[in-house]
């Protein structure tokens, strides 16, 4: 064997550990990386369960209540049938209840907030301007004997 191949021998020994080295550490890095994202993924996949599912539930259920409070009023006001309005009045009060359970679950997502309290206040402003003067012309007798004028408001607002 000549001095050369010593080296040559050595040399390929000391690449190939540098190479296995270079390997095992980036297995290494790879499984901290994968560990560290499935800790992320479990966290958010936790915040959907815990806070998004819940509130997509709770706002189409208040969309749902809006909704069966529009056409409940439209009964009463076509009918004049009592239990229509007493079902309206139920349905704004579930509306109500849903609204503060929703404002609880999306309280820190400013966004989400603000969308809540603008539809509320849209809601609040159908109800005093549209559909409480309905009721009360409604009231006052059937809509053949009302004047359309007192069963319209110029302040309408429709959820839709």
């Amino acid at each position: 064997m000549a001095a050369g191949d010593g080296v040559r021998t050595r040399s390929v020994r000391v690449l190939a550990t540098a190479l296995i080295v270079a390997l095992c550490a980036f297995m290494l890095i790879s499984i901290v990386v994968t560990f560290v994202a499935r800790l992320e993924l479990t966290d958010a996949v936790t915040t959907l369960r815990r806070s998004v599912f819940p509130a997509v539930t709770k706002a189409t259920a208040l969309e749902s209540a809006y909704v069966e409070g529009q056409s409940r009023l439209r009964g009463f006001l076509l009918t004049g049938d009592r239990a229509f309005l007493d079902s309206f009045r139920a349905d704004t009060g579930s509306a109500r209840t849903l609204e503060t359970e929703l404002r609880r679950l999306v309280a820190n997502d400013a966004p989400a907030l603000a969308d809540l309290r603008s539809v509320g206040a849209a809601y609040a402003a159908w109800k005093t301007g549209s559909a409480e003067p309905e009721i009360a012309a409604r009231r006052a007798g059937p809509v053949s004997q009302v004047a359309p004028s007192a069963m319209v408001s110029t302040e309408h607002l429709a959820l839709s």
